[in-house]
């Protein structure tokens, strides 16, 4: 586990914290399910229903923010297909490690509200799990600043009619197009090697919607973020303790190149917490 300050925290009294969970999965049709819906209603839908999708990689990213600014990294865990079994393998090892999660804890996706959240209910119903109680909870219900499940593509939106590609506000915070370049084109493994390369994917999304959720913890308020010194050692954290395919070391590592120069002096001291 790791903490880094910038020097707008460094030495302070150790703080409250606010612990969060990233979260990402990653799906695909299922030609039966599409092929079961087009029999019953007697008609042709594409693209699929979200209802046809099923998921075969899941990822999860554990981090804690002091209210002063400083950030622990804590954990970062994935699940994949055929490494953990079936569909409900990769479901259900998402759901033991949100459960695992210390009372409080928010649960972030970005778009979740839209896809991830309903893709996860109707295998939870279908495999006869029980959702963790951050994605049960009715947002009505929760007045805290940050809710058991916050979709950031969501909150950023607001009211608004527009909403923003996680790339476009990453490229904001200084990460390298390189990168984020084909992030959303994510086809289906076809060998152990693509599961690794998969695997390394949905892990970087977990740590780049962290990345965006820091920076709009900023703007929001938080005091001692820098959005650019924390998005540098997140990745870097992740690089030493993420599941890495050869061809996200070398894009990592030019990444957080990028990010150094961009911070200058302003660069995080990386320490082992104790």
């Amino acid at each position: 586990m790791k903490t880094f300050n910038t020097p707008a925290n460094a030495g302070n009294a150790a703080p409250a914290t606010q612990h969060f969970t990233f979260f990402d999965i990653e799906t695909h049709w299922d030609e039966a399910l599409h092929a079961n819906y087009c029999f019953i209603q007697h008609a042709a839908s594409w693209p699929p229903r979200i209802g046809a999708r099923r998921v075969h990689a899941a990822a999860a990213f554990d981090l804690a923010l002091a209210a002063d600014g400083a950030i622990t990294c804590e954990r970062i865990a994935s699940w994949t297909l055929p490494r953990d079994g079936d569909e409900r393998g990769v479901v259900e090892g998402l759901f033991t490690h949100m459960r695992a999660r210390p009372a409080g804890t928010c649960m972030v996706g970005y778009g979740s509200i839209a896809m991830d959240v309903p893709v996860l209910k109707l295998a939870a119903m279908e495999y006869g799990l029980v959702l963790p109680d951050q994605l049960i909870a009715s947002a009505g219900d929760w007045k805290e600043a940050w809710r058991p499940h916050l979709d950031l593509g969501l909150a950023i939106k607001g009211q608004g009619k527009t909403w923003h590609h996680l790339t476009e506000i990453l490229v904001r915070l200084g990460i390298q197009a390189d990168l984020l370049r084909d992030k959303a084109r994510v086809g289906y493994p076809q060998d152990l090697a693509g599961w690794a390369e998969l695997r390394s994917h949905v892990e970087l999304d977990t740590v780049l919607t962290a990345a965006a959720t820091m920076a709009w913890a900023r703007s929001q308020g938080h005091a001692g973020i820098d959005p650019a010194t924390a998005s540098h050692a997140l990745l870097q954290w992740w690089s030493r303790h993420g599941a890495l395919s050869p061809r996200f070391v070398e894009r990592v590592g030019l990444a957080s190149s990028a990010l150094w120069r961009r911070i200058g002096s302003k660069a995080p001291e990386l320490a082992d917490a104790a």
